[in-house]
């Protein structure tokens, strides 16, 4: 087992407060009041006897509740799948939230209750890392186990977070080839040859496993563009170069992530309108999604492959 690796240190929240029968108990709360505050949705199970405050709780926040009250967990057993994305701060899939999941030393079988995932599998022991005193399934082992639960688009979105983060391209590989046969082995094959660190955000990795799967040809990331004199016209998410299609992926935080100081969300929109119409102006066609398009993939797949196919016939022999 290794350390905390130092790209992680800074970014783990401050344990919370966990509530226990007793703690409440010697506060004066009675069961009654506990079970009201919990219907009433101001204290969040994390184990029978065991709740933290609600507040404003993120997804990653409770899985790390759901860790600081797990002190009954074997000492072979690691954090893994959704809890040891959390504990790596890679994206969190849409299910499996409210489970503390967990795999255990055996050869098979586990099982689901409330609150509560485990996992039977025997883990090597250079895929097991010990983070905050936890064994924790490596950010590479935790990337295969995603994508192996949760198939081929979580798994995607979870593997470029990792490649971003520092998970080695190299390890993935070893993994793929040491963790056994565990169903959803061919969904990890296929993220760990997709795989890309170049990818910014969960939403662009979700589009572009659904274009994948759409039969959208595999885009280039961060692709820079330049006039015909060399001049610097932008980055953008998703580029056909042959066909000088860019597709751009607008999520939530766009805008606001691109604030310059004194600028206001205004000023960053302005600005954009200018560049894409700079690209445009150099012969590309640019489209634009959104996270509403995650929906209605199919739509939004056609567009490009409409766009493609026009770039490809304007671009045919021509007569003379």
């Amino acid at each position: 087992p290794f350390s905390s690796p130092p790209w992680l240190t800074a970014s783990m929240p401050t344990n919370r407060r966990i509530h226990t029968v007793t703690s409440l108990a010697a506060s004066g709360t009675s069961r009654r009041a506990i079970a009201r505050e919990v219907n009433e949705g101001r204290l969040i199970p994390l184990r029978p006897g065991a709740w933290a405050n609600a507040g404003e709780t993120t997804a990653r926040q409770h899985q790390l509740d759901l860790v600081t009250a797990a002190s009954f967990l074997a000492p072979t057993s690691a954090l893994s799948h959704v809890t040891a994305s959390a504990v790596h701060a890679l994206p969190l899939p849409s299910k499996g939230l409210d489970h503390l999941w967990v795999t255990n030393p055996r050869p098979g079988g586990g099982h689901r209750r409330r609150l509560m995932t485990t996992i039977g599998r025997m883990l090597p022991p250079e895929h097991v890392v010990v983070i905050d005193g936890r064994r924790t399934t490596t950010l590479e082992r935790t990337v295969i186990d995603m994508a192996t639960e949760f198939g081929f688009e979580t798994g995607l979105m979870t593997a470029d977070a990792g490649l971003r983060l520092g998970a080695d391209p190299q390890v993935l590989a070893d993994v793929l080839e040491t963790c056994g046969r565990p169903r959803g082995l061919g969904h990890a094959r296929q993220v760990v040859a997709f795989a890309d660190g170049r990818i910014e955000s969960p939403g662009e990795s979700l589009i572009r496993a659904k274009w994948h799967c759409a039969g959208v040809p595999q885009p280039v990331p961060q692709f820079v563009i330049r006039n015909s004199t060399g001049q610097f016209l932008g980055r953008g998410d998703f580029a056909w170069p042959d066909e000088r299609v860019l597709a751009e992926y607008d999520g939530r935080t766009k805008y606001g992530s691109l604030l310059k100081p004194g600028q206001s969300v205004q000023d960053v929109i302005i600005a954009e309108k200018k560049r894409e119409a700079g690209i445009v102006d150099a012969g590309w066609t640019v489209l634009r999604f959104t996270v509403k398009d995650l929906a209605t993939t199919d739509g939004s797949a056609q567009r490009i492959l409409r766009a493609l196919d026009r770039a490809g016939r304007a671009a045919g022999p021509q007569a003379g």
